[in-house]
């Protein structure tokens, strides 16, 4: 019996191995002795078929490549790259289920076939089947990274729009402060105004873009730093010893900015100007009570005895000619209005308080001036 059952299992296996070797119509099936050769695979047609898995495996590689070399450009939309993975997802699936419905094919025949040739065979196919598999893990890799990088980038373009919406309402704010600072300041004397301040704000309203009232404000904050620096210009010079040119200098700057100066800061202006017409007469006044002076002391000076004494008697004299009305006067009402003279008169008479046999350092400098 079981001889009878081996010789019919080998009997079908002769019957309809070649059916799976061979397709209907070609030679080897039709040939009359088919039958009583030893089945052989079609080595060529295996080769082929290993040879369109690896162009399809190459296929998909390319493929993912491209998806990846456009999603870290940046190129393509989302919507066309989502379709293209998911179209290789598809045939990356079907080239498996192609290799392994062929794979359990050559199982089959590998027992009745040359062994060395089909499992040289099934090494390659195997190897196709992992390597498609990687495609296939890489394409859902690219995807996953796609759609993190896409979610990535939604988040930053989020944190930007709010970045802009409070910037867009800090420099409502920020605008807002500065016109009503600027206008506050524009409104202080030249005295109490600061130049770097001014030109914090100068730069300020030009960084600010768009906006007529900052624009308009920057020029004004221009026009009155110009004037700011000519006032600090002639307070220097009105506090030191000027001789002609200087004098007339000055009383001319002095009065082209009276002329376009703002009414909070005209009276300051004006007091220059009062003070830089009253100067050459402060000179000649202060001159005079120094040379009064000195004629009073000269005989004091003269000697060399009794200098605590003759001290004590020289300044009684130095009161009685200071004391006189017009020298109050020339004190309270001139050397007052003029910074240089006012300092002047007040050193003198304390050098001469301290050592009236000497003469003053202050002394030298008035009675060599020249106007």
């Amino acid at each position: 019996m079981r001889t009878g059952k081996k010789i019919k299992t080998g009997l079908l296996a002769a019957l309809f191995l070649p059916l799976f070797l061979f397709p209907p119509g070609t030679q080897a099936f039709c040939g009359e002795k088919s039958l009583h050769r030893a089945p052989q695979v079609d080595s060529l047609q295996m080769e082929e078929r290993i040879r369109a898995l690896q162009e399809a495996l190459s296929s998909a590689r390319d493929s993912v490549k491209t998806l990846q070399a456009r999603l870290h450009s940046g190129q393509g939309e989302t919507g066309d790259l989502r379709k293209q993975i998911e179209e290789k997802d598809r045939r990356i699936r079907a080239l498996v289920k192609d290799s392994t419905s062929f794979s359990k094919t050559i199982d089959k025949l590998s027992a009745k076939v040359d062994k060395a040739g089909v499992k040289d065979m099934e090494a390659r196919i195997t190897q196709l089947e992992k390597d498609i598999a990687d495609a296939s893990r890489a394409s859902a890799a690219t995807l996953a990274l796609k759609d993190s990088v896409i979610a990535s980038l939604e988040g930053e373009l989020e944190r930007r729009d709010k970045l802009l919406s409070d910037m867009g309402a800090f420099k409502d704010v920020f605008v807002s402060k500065v016109l009503s600072d600027g206008k506050s300041y524009l409104e202080k004397p030249f005295s109490q105004m600061d130049t770097l301040y001014m030109q914090e704000v100068i730069h300020e309203c030009g960084v600010i873009q768009d906006n007529s009232d900052i624009a308009a404000l920057g020029s004004s904050f221009t026009d009155m730093l110009g004037k700011k620096l000519s006032f600090d210009t002639l307070s220097e010079k009105v506090s030191s010893p000027l001789g002609r040119e200087e004098l007339e200098g000055a009383k001319a700057l002095c009065s082209e900015l009276l002329s376009g100066c703002p009414s909070p800061q005209q009276p300051e202006v004006k007091a220059l100007d009062d003070a830089f017409s009253k100067y050459d007469k402060a000179l000649g006044y202060l001159q005079g009570i120094m040379k009064e002076i000195q004629s009073v002391l000269e005989p004091y000076r003269s000697r060399t005895d009794n200098i605590e004494i003759l001290g004590a008697v020289a300044k009684e004299d130095i009161d009685m000619v200071l004391s006189k009305e017009g020298n109050q006067y020339y004190r309270d009402k001139v050397f007052a209005a003029i910074p240089f003279f006012r300092k002047a008169y007040a050193d003198y008479v304390k050098e001469l308080g301290q050592s009236p046999h000497e003469v003053p350092s202050i002394e030298k400098l008035v009675i060599e001036m020249n106007l």
